[in-house]
């Protein structure tokens, strides 16, 4: 009998420590959350560059010849008509003054073939001569006249080829460089051979970037659109601009497949002095929600949904992880816009990435918020 009761207060035991630990609940995964709430997100493209000025003109020469002179330096400062420098205009007062002789030639001849040709009319109108003998004297009229007016047009030419050895700045600005030395030979440019660069001419009062978009980026790039622009040589300062227009015509990457857009970026009132060829980098603000639903991005994923991947979050309800399906809007640098799916006040999960990556919802789970590890860290150190 002894030995029954035992072996009863055994089982009763044993039962005992299975019902309780049916009841114990399963460890809860500490999690970190954040409340949705709504927010400014901005889409932002990103676009490296180069400074330049608006007006930023490269001066070459309309006429080949040997330089002469060089009437301006680097750094400089010349006003739209200023003098730069001197083409060897020999070659051309020749060819004015050849042109001008030739031209006083056929005047001469002109007069008189004017003369025969008024008298042989005034006979032949009488009958006292010849047609065919009216015509020959009529024909070397219109034959001179036509040659001094081709010989006025060569010198009209030759004077304008005269004066192009004279090269003033075309805009009002300053000499950023000179690349050609007295006494060395400017070449005319042609369709397949560009011509020579004697120097670089640049109004600093207004300054762009010359940006690059890569071609998966591109499509979403408008004029007007707002961006902030970070100088090389300014670090500590950023810029504000606008998108003022966008080139047709593809760059290839060096070394790599794929081609990219020049953008052109405008940049306002700089008030630091900023120089053609300082490198930049610009943020392109391509769409702008003022007041939006947003999540950090940590917090969506994708999953299988009703056998369809979805972008989804886990929120948290009663200490549970729900899998909940959003419809997401824009992407920003650190959150992503939820059109539909949430509500302002929802408490999603943002980390840890382990946890996240292992959830498939229903698991109960503490929550934490995001950043009160590190503010309790900090306070335990200060202690």
């Amino acid at each position: 009998m002894k030995r029954i009761l035992i072996v009863l207060g055994v089982i009763l035991i044993i039962a005992l420590f299975v019902v309780l630990n049916l009841k114990k609940p399963g460890r809860a995964l500490t999690v970190k959350v954040e409340t949705v709430k709504k927010q400014k997100v901005v889409r932002i493209v990103r676009a490296d560059g180069e400074v330049r000025a608006r007006n930023q003109v490269e001066v070459g020469s309309d006429v080949m010849g040997r330089i002469v002179r060089i009437l301006v330096s680097e750094g400089d400062v010349v006003e739209r008509g200023d003098t730069l420098c001197l083409i060897d205009p020999s070659i051309y007062e020749a060819k004015v003054n050849q042109l001008e002789a030739r031209l006083m030639s056929d005047k001469a001849r002109l007069s008189k073939v004017e003369k025969d040709y008024i008298r042989a009319k005034k006979l032949w109108e009488k009958g006292l001569t010849s047609e065919s003998a009216f015509e020959e004297i009529k024909a070397t009229y219109n034959t001179t006249l036509a040659q001094m007016r081709a010989d006025s047009f060569a010198l009209e030419e030759a004077l304008e080829d005269l004066s192009k050895t004279v090269i003033t700045s075309p805009v009002s600005g300053e000499v950023m460089r000179v690349y050609k030395e007295e006494g060395e030979m400017t070449v005319v440019g042609t369709i397949n051979t560009p011509g020579s660069v004697i120097m670089v001419v640049a109004d600093l009062s207004e300054m762009q970037v010359a940006a690059r978009v890569d071609e998966s980026e591109i499509v979403s790039v408008k004029p007007g659109q707002r961006v902030r622009i970070k100088v090389d040589a300014y670090p500590d300062h950023e810029f504000m601009g606008e998108v003022l227009r966008i080139a047709g015509i593809p760059q290839s990457k060096v070394g790599q497949e794929g081609v990219s857009y020049p953008v052109v970026v405008g940049i306002e009132n700089p008030d630091k002095s900023l120089l053609p060829g300082m490198s930049a980098s610009c943020e392109i603000e391509v769409a702008v929600r003022d007041s939006a639903l947003a999540v950090p991005l940590p917090g969506v994923g994708k999953k299988k949904v009703e056998g369809e991947m979805r972008d989804v979050v886990f929120r948290v309800k009663g200490g549970i992880a729900e899998l909940t399906p959003v419809e997401l809007g824009i992407t920003g640098e650190k959150v992503v816009e939820v059109v539909s799916g949430l509500s302002e006040g929802d408490t999603v999960i943002v980390g840890p990435f382990k946890v996240l990556r292992s959830l498939e919802g229903g698991e109960t789970v503490k929550t934490e918020l995001e950043g009160e590890e590190e503010n309790a860290d900090r306070g335990s150190g200060s202690s």
